[in-house]
């Protein structure tokens, strides 16, 4: 199933990116990319991963759903300063669950920014903070670091304050190591 997500999600990515820009006049010019982008702008943005993990040979069979969402406010072009909270349920079958809670703050970088010509903009990014865990008899509230990376991307005849948002994030702590493909939408302002 992972390896299918992936897939799906790179040919995704990769279809996006091919996109001609349109060159007619009279064309709709996101605006966003081409002025909007700079110190000052914000965002709001929420992203859901799911994935099962079905081990035969061990007998299990996993089923895990994880949302985030975020809020970011550009420092400079290139630098931006972020909340998180994110939340993640797995379900092992039988009554038998764990829910992770967290709350972590960061900076995001991003290497690419978008242009007239190329909407898009790539990052990479690192949290820190912390993770409340849910395992049923006991319940652990424990530091927590992150990194991710990704693309956002404003397709050309969409509102220009609406951008895909791709990203692959890995969230540790004591208890805890998660790492994640996530597909989701952010709004800028």
């Amino acid at each position: 199933m992972r390896t299918t997500l992936l897939a799906s999600s790179l040919i995704l990515i990769l279809s996006a990116c091919s996109l001609p820009s349109p060159q007619e006049p009279g064309t709709a010019v996101n605006r966003r990319a081409a002025a909007g982008w700079g110190e000052g702008s914000m965002r709001l943005g929420g992203a859901a991963s799911f994935f099962n993990e079905d081990n035969a040979s061990a007998g299990t069979d996993v089923d895990t759903l994880a949302f985030q969402a975020e809020y970011g406010f550009l420092l400079r072009e290139q630098f931006e300063i972020l909340g998180q909270v994110s939340y993640r349920n797995r379900d092992f079958g039988a009554g038998v669950e764990t829910t992770d809670l967290g709350l972590l703050g960061g900076l995001r970088y991003y290497g690419v920014t978008p242009t007239e010509a190329a909407p898009i903009a790539l990052y990479a990014e690192g949290r820190a903070g912390v993770v409340q865990l849910d395992t049923g008899p006991t319940d652990d509230t424990d530091l927590a670091i992150g990194l991710g990376g990704g693309l956002v991307w404003w397709p050309w005849g969409f509102d220009d304050n609406m951008a895909w948002d791709v990203s692959l994030d890995w969230l540790q702590s004591d208890a805890l190591e998660q790492i994640g493909l996530f597909v989701g939408m952010s709004f800028w302002w």
